[in-house]
């Protein structure tokens, strides 16, 4: 029931702001790809709007170790709540600068949710999600993840550039 409300609220959400971005412009599909449309936006984007919060809710229920408790009151996490303040920021000054509309619309659409969101509990939101693959949360893994990419974007960028890295001596090590 939880996946369906938060499938529906998708649905919902979604919708108006879509229909929105193809009437600016912002994106656009090909009218003899797509199975018709309701309003400006094709049927299939409707079932991305809902498959994608039932694919995401069922595999957070397949994945997660137990039940989810709080600890105590709820309360806010402003670290959270100024995450969601700084995406809507990020989102007026694309749209103020002319950078990129559609990224604007974006962070300007998703912001006021991740501040509801950090408002209502970020006490609960802000230690660890409870998903593992394979016994190592999934935080570890994203941790893992990042870590390496930077390390190895950092190779890249060096390489491309030249940029020799020598001993006192001069030497290449």
């Amino acid at each position: 029931m939880r996946i369906a409300l938060i499938a529906t609220i998708a649905l919902l959400y979604t919708a108006p702001w879509d229909n929105y971005l193809i009437a600016i412009g912002a994106w656009t599909y090909p009218p003899d790809a797509v199975i018709g449309a309701i309003g400006l936006v094709p049927i299939e984007e409707y079932c991305f709007f809902v498959l994608q919060p039932l694919a995401t809710g069922l595999l957070f229920e397949v994945l997660r170790s137990g039940a989810i408790v709080r600890s105590g009151v709820r309360s806010a996490s402003p670290a959270g709540v100024a995450a969601g303040v700084g995406l809507t920021i990020a989102g007026i000054a694309a749209l103020a600068s002319g950078f990129s509309e559609y990224l604007g619309l974006i962070l300007v659409w998703a912001g006021p949710v991740v501040i509801v969101q950090w408002l209502y509990d970020g006490r609960l939101l802000a230690h660890t999600s409870g998903l593992h693959v394979g016994g190592l949360p999934i935080e570890e893994m994203t941790f893992f993840l990042l870590t390496n990419a930077m390390v190895l974007f950092g190779l890249v960028l060096l390489e491309a550039g030249g940029i020799r890295v020598t001993s006192r001596k001069g030497r290449q090590p």
